[in-house]
């Protein structure tokens, strides 16, 4: 999952505070395939990220629905976000704030 910051709009036309899920087999040599992005948001105090999909497959699914805004709160500085995929199960990605912010 890449989070990005960008003044020119990207292929998608978005711009701004942009995030881009990014998902692959476990077979090595597969390429990646991005199955979610949107916007992002951080309080100023990083204690809540907000993600807000516009584009999204069942597969890399963050739990909101396009349009609509999804909001995670730091555990001691950590993020957890739940992915659930179209066949079934899902994963979490961590995303870990702690020396970033000091």
């Amino acid at each position: 999952m890449l989070f990005k910051d960008i003044d020119a709009p990207n292929e998608w036309g978005e711009k701004g505070k942009v995030y881009e899920l990014y998902v692959t087999y476990i077979r090595v040599g597969e390429n990646y395939s991005m199955w979610s992005d949107g916007y992002w948001e951080l309080s100023e105090d990083g204690t809540v990220l907000k993600l807000t999909p516009v584009n999204q497959s069942n597969n890399g699914n963050i739990g909101a629905d396009v349009g609509s805004t999804k909001m995670f709160t730091a555990d001691d500085g950590r993020f957890t976000i739940p992915v659930s995929f179209e066949q079934g199960g899902g994963t979490e990605l961590i995303l870990d704030l702690r020396n970033a912010l000091s």
